[in-house]
């Protein structure tokens, strides 16, 4: 992976992510709602925190080395790397439709959880521990994540049973955990050696 393609690949993804931001916060600013401003909260920070994993990943020297020589792997990093981006575009264009948003953000735990995946399995299992560990982090996170959004997904949402604005308010509350845990437990791979070993 030379430096061109490690230019256009953020170029693409942080013009996207900066698109998903901007018509987030145009989403809350209209019409103004309890729910909007706590959906986009929790979409800002693991939006956020999704970035900056996203970058430490991809420069990360162990990643790059199994990545080099292996068109068909960065075709589909590249490919995964721009659904789960979109995806996050999309949950930006739903936030005031509560079906829609539990839906989006499945999609984008699923599409997540795949590149974690994929990544894991590209970088194999002989070097790059802080890397890894960061991957088993996210992949775990993910997956609790995608049964939290089923279970709302299954409940009946009125104001009697539960309303609607508690899925934001518990989705605000792991997403601030997740980056405590996520910068605590992963400390070494975000701000260690640009060797993440």
């Amino acid at each position: 992976m030379n430096l061109s393609t490690n230019i256009v690949r953020f170029q693409i993804i942080t013009i996207i992510v900066g698109l998903a931001i901007d018509k987030s916060i145009a989403a809350m600013l209209d019409k103004p709602s309890l729910f909007k401003t706590l959906c986009s909260a929790y979409f800002l920070i693991t939006l956020l925190n999704f970035y900056h994993g996203k970058i430490a990943t991809t420069e990360a020297e162990t990643y790059v080395k199994k990545q080099a020589g292996h068109p068909l792997g960065l075709l589909l990093d590249y490919c995964l790397n721009v659904l789960l981006t979109g995806s996050f575009l999309f949950i930006a264009y739903v936030l005031p439709s509560f079906t829609s948003f539990v839906a989006a953000n499945i999609a984008m735990r699923v599409f997540d959880l795949g590149l974690v995946i994929f990544a894991f399995w590209t970088m194999g299992g002989d070097d790059g521990r802080a890397t890894r560990n960061a991957h088993i982090y996210w992949g775990l996170y993910d997956i609790l994540m995608i049964a939290v959004l089923c279970v709302f997904c299954m409940l009946p949402m009125s104001r009697s049973v539960v309303p609607p604005v508690c899925l934001p308010v518990l989705l605000l509350c792991l997403g601030a955990t997740d980056i405590v845990l996520d910068y605590t437990l992963n400390a070494s791979f975000y701000f260690g050696s640009n060797k993440h070993g």
